[in-house]
């Protein structure tokens, strides 16, 4: 599959098909899901904004504003927090993945055109460490 020089981003560790953001909600009935969705907690997008990637009722993973011990979907986000938004998501998936024990560790991550979407301001290092931590080799182009 080619991949175009213009799209937001791209994450790839050779599988192709399913998205990312839906899906948790396609396996939700996995046996192995509901102990692993147990532990889950609201991955960060934005400290300063209060934004975090969650599941909603369904297990599709949405951005939402917590404040004050509520949250809200939130879909406004800028083109740097929608990248993160999305690069968590994925993570999320191949870290339940390996732990299913269906992905190797060491597995390469390739990232296509992600690190010009952020903000000057993000941490890409602590981002990349994500994916490192994962077992993943990570590439950047």
């Amino acid at each position: 599959m080619p991949i175009e020089k213009d799209a937001v981003c791209i994450f790839t560790n050779g599988r192709q098909g399913v998205g990312f953001q839906n899906y948790f909600c396609l396996i939700k009935e996995d046996p192995f899901f509901s102990s692993w969705v147990k532990g889950f907690t609201p991955l960060i997008i934005s400290v300063d904004k209060y934004l975090y990637a969650t599941f909603d009722e369904n297990y599709r993973f949405i951005p939402v504003k917590m404040m004050d011990g509520t949250s809200q979907e939130y879909m406004d986000l800028s083109e740097s927090e929608n990248a993160i938004f999305q690069y968590l998501c994925f993570l999320e998936v191949n870290r339940y993945e390996m732990q299913k024990g269906t992905i190797p560790k060491g597995t390469t991550l390739y990232l296509y055109n992600f690190l010009e979407r952020l903000e000057d301001s993000i941490d890409v290092d602590e981002l990349l460490k994500r994916a490192t931590d994962l077992g993943f080799q990570v590439y950047c182009e």
